[in-house]
């Protein structure tokens, strides 16, 4: 850590912000975000315009955003392609992974109706304001190997994403859609409730998991997660098994928690983290925690280690976060970061921390 590598700009004359990145076995990196810039660097581009279009409420209205895709090589020294991936409306891609075969897989949302679909499950724009997107790229960059919405009548992000050693696609996220297209798994019905303000609620968002075949020609699942409160998926990890392993934030008193998870009530009165990992069938569940202290905490990231632990990142705000041979073994003040390690079965942490000073602190 003492040496920089390489490191470099990456931008056109617009607002340029990246949001996701996956590393292949030989150490180039494929970088994806969203821009409105005109004159993005496009290198063997799949989409080389922007998918131009203006946003916003008139008359302050902006350009719209486009996702993009970029990869570098190993050495940082040159892009071996770079492309726009968008349409005439917002599109925010948020999450990356990258197979064996060295095809890439994004997700995020987009409120474009002309989003560029290939191979489609959903060829249409669900509804509501947004809906989320699946997108995956051959290892040129320059082809879709499939393109697809995913929503139904309310709104739908797309926030994390990873693939098997089959090349199967698993995807997380957060929804109001009371009719997302599920199949088979755990949960078959969207919980509902009221979210927000008295005077101004909405429909309480679910998490949703879905499992795509590896040519996106079908669902292998695709089910919610989450209670009668606001439930966020944020970050997925795929162990060897093919199960997934979902992290993010709940303020739900009957989110779904298995019987010996390590903490199955909410730490506190305002959000708490949750860990939830689903079999390869996605029909039940290995377990599913609440994890949190008397304030408030989400988990943004997780990752999955070769013995079956969970590695969970976030941030957390407040007194009470479980503890396990910390770094820090109190709140620095404001938000801290947090990393947290969970057991194989997730029913105790073998390690937890905090991480912070004396301002505002989170983990991604």
């Amino acid at each position: 850590g003492e040496k920089l590598i390489y490191a470099t700009y990456f931008g056109g004359s617009g607002e340029d912000f990246a949001t996701g990145i996956a590393v292949d076995s030989e150490g180039n990196a494929y970088v994806t975000g969203y821009t409105n810039s005109a004159d993005l660097p496009t290198v063997h581009a799949f989409q080389a315009p922007q998918g131009g279009g203006s946003c916003g409420a008139a008359p302050s209205t902006t350009p719209c955003f486009d996702a993009f895709v970029a990869k570098l090589d190993a050495t940082g020294a040159q892009f071996v392609y770079s492309t726009y991936l968008g349409g005439s409306g917002d599109d925010y891609a948020q999450g990356i992974a990258v197979d064996a075969a060295g095809n890439v897989v994004v997700t995020g949302f987009t409120s474009s109706t002309d989003f560029p679909t290939s191979h489609a499950l959903l060829p249409g724009f669900g509804g509501g304001a947004l809906d989320a997107f699946v997108v995956k790229l051959d290892a040129s960059g320059s082809r879709l190997a499939f393109s697809t919405y995913l929503g139904g009548s309310g709104d739908d992000f797309g926030t994390g994403l990873g693939v098997d050693g089959t090349g199967s696609v698993y995807l997380t996220g957060t929804t109001n859609s009371p009719d997302l297209p599920v199949a088979g798994g755990l949960e078959r019905a969207y919980a509902g409730g009221a979210c927000g303000a008295l005077s101004s609620t909405y429909s309480c968002f679910d998490g949703y998991v879905a499992k795509f075949s590896a040519d996106g020609a079908r669902f292998e699942y695709l089910t919610y997660l989450g209670g009668t409160g606001g439930d966020y998926a944020y970050g997925i990890a795929v162990d060897a098994a093919g199960s997934a392993i979902v992290s993010g934030m709940t303020t739900s008193h009957d989110f779904p928690v298995t019987l010996q998870a390590f903490q199955t009530t909410g730490g506190g009165n305002n959000t708490d983290a949750f860990v939830a990992k689903l079999d390869p069938a996605g029909s039940s569940l290995v377990y599913s925690t609440y994890l949190g202290g008397i304030g408030a905490e989400s988990a943004s990231g997780v990752a999955v280690d070769a013995e079956g632990r969970a590695l969970v990142m976030g941030y957390t705000y407040g007194s009470g976060f479980p503890l396990v041979n910390p770094i820090q073994s109190a709140s620095g003040g404001f938000y801290d970061a947090f990393l947290a390690i969970l057991n194989e079965g997730g029913t105790a942490l073998e390690f937890s921390t905090y991480f912070g000073g004396t301002g505002n602190e989170r983990a991604r």
